[in-house]
């Protein structure tokens, strides 16, 4: 009997126990400082330290606002604005660094807050959270303002869009069919146009974003690749 009770506590010493963790960081400061008009990113990296695959639920919150300003935040190319969850899945060990959250600082002055939440859903014990804090104020110049590059450097400029007068900024590493896409906040696709096949390296195209006011996600689909950026629609 206790030669048993031996064995058994060898085996159960020998035995991986599958668990859920992760490690969720803000890789720039907190703290950013924009003119009114200007542009505050703030990039994240959400690690899977665990050892089971696990998905992930982002929920984004303004607490304090700058009157006229715009947040929006994206997870992997996937964009959305505060009060609308976004998703993300990762390998045990695999970890995302295309998460960021952007303050499109209006003309008013004042400070932006943004929480940004993680809850794992493989454990939903499992939670955290970053505050961000962009303070708009006019003589400040530690941001630039304008467009983001993602990916392949897609951007849109100027970005807030003036009625939706805008040019399209990109490069391409190899020659491929393209086409421009705009989706709206909630993923539904609101505008597209081909743009041909374009040879590598940089490109601008002048686009007229016939869409009411918001924010929505612009796409360039190049061949099989595709990049994402936000634009705003003024």
């Amino acid at each position: 009997m206790r030669r048993m009770v031996m064995v058994l506590l060898i085996m159960a010493a020998g035995t991986a126990v599958a668990g859920y963790s992760f490690s969720f960081t803000c890789r720039t400061d907190t703290l950013k400082r924009v003119q009114p008009g200007g542009e505050a990113v703030v990039w994240f990296t959400l690690s899977n330290t665990g050892d089971e695959r696990d998905a992930y639920r982002f929920d984004c919150r303004v607490l304090d606002s700058v009157p006229g300003s715009t947040v929006i935040y994206c997870i992997g190319g996937l964009c959305a604005e505060p009060g609308l969850p976004l998703y993300d899945s990762l390998p045990a060990g695999e970890t995302d660094t295309a998460i960021d959250v952007s303050v499109f600082a209006g003309p008013g002055t004042g400070d932006e807050l943004v929480l940004l939440s993680v809850r794992s859903l493989g454990e939903p014990a499992l939670t955290d959270s970053i505050l961000t804090h962009t303070e708009v104020s006019a003589g400040i110049g530690e941001e630039r303002p304008g467009h983001t590059a993602r990916g392949n450097g897609l951007a849109v400029v100027p970005n807030p869009a003036p009625a939706g007068r805008a040019a399209v900024r990109f490069f391409l590493e190899r020659a491929a069919d393209c086409r421009l896409e705009a989706f709206s906040a909630s993923g539904s696709m609101v505008a597209g146009t081909a743009l041909g096949r374009l040879e590598p390296g940089p490109h601008e195209t002048a686009w007229q974003l016939r869409l009411p006011r918001g924010v929505y996600v612009l796409r360039l689909v190049a061949g099989r690749s595709a990049s994402c950026c936000p634009v705003v629609v003024r």
